[in-house]
């Protein structure tokens, strides 16, 4: 039996061997969401490929959550350059006097582990994208 789709690509982003029912149980959520918004496949196929979920259900979640990943470009594939960013993005900064006790790279502050954002996915070399 031949499985073809409206939306292109997206057959070969969801779980290989899914039944008729898993199918229509995605077809469904797509459709709920393309009634309150677009939904932007670039991003939703990125974060498919990178997550890689096995089942339908963890596909229906991470097509309804797409919009939490977002692109990063290159600046940001290094995780102390990731920590700056996600800093800056909540509008805060380490103080000068303090950047000696904070080390980024490794998340210790002050010798104990920080807790910071979770780390980038390496996207195919083009980009990386984190939970936003």
């Amino acid at each position: 039996m031949e499985i073809s789709g409206a939306i292109d690509g997206l057959i070969g982003h969801l779980p290989p061997g899914s039944t008729l029912e898993e199918l229509n149980q995605a077809a469904k959520v797509i459709e709920e969401l393309e009634a309150c918004s677009e939904i932007g496949w670039r991003l939703a196929f990125a974060a498919l490929e990178a997550e890689l979920p096995g089942t339908m259900d963890g596909c229906c979640r991470m097509i309804r959550d797409h919009k939490t990943y977002e692109f990063l470009p290159f600046p940001f594939l290094e995780p102390e350059t990731y920590a700056h960013y996600h800093l800056e993005q909540a509008g805060l900064s380490v103080p000068d006097g303090l950047a000696s006790g904070f080390n980024l790279r490794t998340g210790m502050i002050c010798g104990r582990p920080a807790r910071l954002p979770a780390p980038t996915v390496r996207m195919t070399g083009l980009s990386t994208f984190a939970p936003g």
